[in-house]
């Protein structure tokens, strides 16, 4: 039986390889500005004698730039920090070598949202309790915690250097809540399913799909609908829910509704489907 892996990193509008990785298959990647973060077991040249690698890659050729030894995580990327949460802790890494900042114990039998890097702070979201955790990025210590009231259903969204936005679901309606992340308070609160259930009585915007989360586009974030065929678009200076951009043409055929993952690079967005049909539109057409 064959015993031989490869991972392979394409250019998403042409579908041809960047570079190919050979060898074992990385248990988790995090994609960054211009770098790509994996975790791997240990092993093979360089690497440590045990336990889990955190690796840091070029994107356009795979050279790797460092390697640390740090227990499996969720990795999250910003200027100046690389941020990993397992088990058990919170670290923080300088991105030039891979040094660790600082380290921060997190309580047990507690479930832990994926790290949020914003202004000088990284967040952290307790589902149990529906509470943010500002982390101070320099050198760990507790900034500030912020009640959210209700349980999330996507992982909180950066829109700005100094703003984050929450999705729950308060009362049957899809809220969005978006936090000045330098002093904690609110900044502005929007109801997005009221806003499409006026425009076609359905029930309210489903979110938080694998791979569906919100995307950050041109001062919007788009909400993918389904059920609607449609993105609905909300303003991020004040949480106003903007027509829906109507999807219908790309939803149809080969694609189906059954959609994987989406995103946007520059001006196009792309649907992928779940039997592998890949559609691209160009925003500012629709």
């Amino acid at each position: 039986m064959s015993t031989h892996q490869a991972f392979t990193v394409c250019d998403l509008l042409s579908a041809k390889p960047l570079w190919k990785m050979e060898g074992m298959v990385p248990l988790s990647i995090a994609p960054g500005k211009n770098t790509l973060a994996l975790f791997r077991a240990a092993g093979g040249k360089g690497a440590p004698a045990a336990g889990k690698t955190l690796e840091l890659l070029e994107t356009a050729t795979g050279k790797e730039l460092w390697r640390a030894a740090v227990a499996g995580g969720v990795v999250t990327f910003a200027d100046g920090l690389i941020s990993v949460k397992t088990a058990a802790e919170l670290l923080a890494l300088q991105p030039r070598d891979g040094r660790v900042l600082w380290r921060r114990a997190l309580p047990a039998n507690t479930i832990w949202r994926r790290p949020i890097i914003a202004e000088d702070s990284v967040l952290l979201v307790n589902d149990m309790s529906n509470e943010v955790v500002a982390f101070a990025g320099s050198d760990g210590e507790v900034r500030y915690r912020r009640d959210l009231r209700d349980g999330l259903l996507c992982d909180p969204i950066v829109i700005s250097p100094q703003r984050v936005v929450f999705h729950s679901l308060r009362m049957r309606t899809v809220t969005l809540q978006c936090l000045d992340v330098p002093t904690g308070r609110l900044a502005w609160e929007s109801g997005l399913s009221k806003a499409a259930q006026s425009a076609g009585g359905a029930p309210p915007v489903r979110l938080g799909g694998l791979g569906l989360s919100p995307l950050v586009w041109r001062g919007c974030l788009l909400h993918l609908d389904l059920a609607r065929h449609c993105i609905w678009p909300v303003r991020m200076d004040g949480g106003a829910v903007c027509a829906p951009v109507d999807l219908s043409a790309a939803l149809g055929g080969k694609l189906g509704e059954e959609i994987s993952s989406w995103g946007v690079t520059g001006e196009t967005l792309y649907l992928l489907g779940k039997t592998g049909c890949v559609a691209l539109l160009r925003l500012l057409e629709q």
